[in-house]
């Protein structure tokens, strides 16, 4: 196709991108390149929500630094302070005679906060339905490969509820998706429990499930709701993670807490150990699934 110019339209087009070359500083043309892919990125990135307790002044500024330098957008979210809370708001569905009954001792007031800010969060989530949102703690520290592996479970071909991001310590992880986002890290199912909430990925679907199946306070929030076997979630974990944990100390006290007497921890063991078949069972008729399948 030729296109036939006016007489003038040239000379014109040329006396206009010069003036531009020439009036407008190259900082400022590069800085509205890079101003427009960071607010395409912001676009198509998931909301970022960061867990922080208002009076954590120095974990606070720490994440927004590694953050920042991240160029992405977040929002931090108060934690529910286990410490000042009132019992009131928590107390009808609290029940430290099974935590006893089941880890061996009860919840610390700072593990009652932690829960509750994670429950708080994801009725925040179903409310507002986006597609899927990105929660970290304040310890969380973001790698190199952290962008690029979120972008990629928002395209890899296989459904997922939850994604894990943070560092775990499960052993035996059943592979579903090979090179995430185009880096060494995969997608797949552990075979056994993986503790932590420093980073993950939820979908609204799942938040709306564990409001329900993790109405009782009776286990750590990691424990709670990890235990995909019982929820029937998509429930996945990246390896190598992509989001560390600074090392800094805890606010979760819990040396102070009630310990199980001996009935209770044999009840324990019992409970830990049907909990396990459980979980077996399940993996063997309900194999994970592989992109593609």
């Amino acid at each position: 196709v030729i296109f036939n110019e006016r007489p003038g339209e040239g000379r014109l087009r040329v006396l206009v991108s010069t003036l531009i070359i020439h009036l407008i500083p190259p900082s400022l043309i590069i800085s509205a390149i890079i101003g427009a892919l960071t607010k395409y990125a912001r676009m198509s990135f998931p909301p970022i929500y960061v867990i922080s307790l208002a009076r954590a002044v120095a974990r606070r500024a720490a994440v927004r630094e590694r953050l920042d330098a991240l160029g992405l957008g977040y929002e931090i979210v108060d934690a529910v302070d286990g410490a000042a809370a009132d019992p009131a708001l928590y107390r009808h569905r609290l029940r430290q005679d099974l935590a006893r009954r089941r880890r061996k001792r009860e919840l610390s007031s700072g593990e009652i906060g932690c829960y509750l800010s994670h429950y708080q969060l994801w009725r925040r989530i179903v409310a507002e339905q986006t597609e899927c949102a990105l929660v970290l703690e304040d310890d969380a520290a973001p790698n190199g490969d952290f962008a690029a592996v979120v972008g990629g479970l928002l395209e890899v071909g296989v459904h997922w509820d939850v994604v894990i991001l943070h560092t775990h310590r499960a052993k035996e992880i059943q592979t579903i998706a090979r090179g995430i986002g185009g880096t060494e890290a995969d997608l797949g199912r552990s075979t056994s429990e993986i503790y932590g909430t420093a980073g993950y990925m939820i979908r609204p679907r799942a938040a709306r499930k564990l409001l329900h199946v993790c109405r009782e306070i009776s286990e750590q929030v990691d424990v709670a709701w990890s235990k995909w076997w019982r929820t029937g979630l998509a429930f996945y974990c990246v390896k190598p993670a992509v989001v560390l944990e600074a090392e800094q100390e805890s606010t979760i006290e819990t040396a102070n807490t009630k310990r199980a007497n001996r009935p209770e921890r044999i009840q324990a063991n019992i409970y830990r150990e049907w909990d396990k078949t459980l979980r077996r069972c399940y993996a063997v008729m309900n194999p994970a699934p592989k992109v593609g399948d």
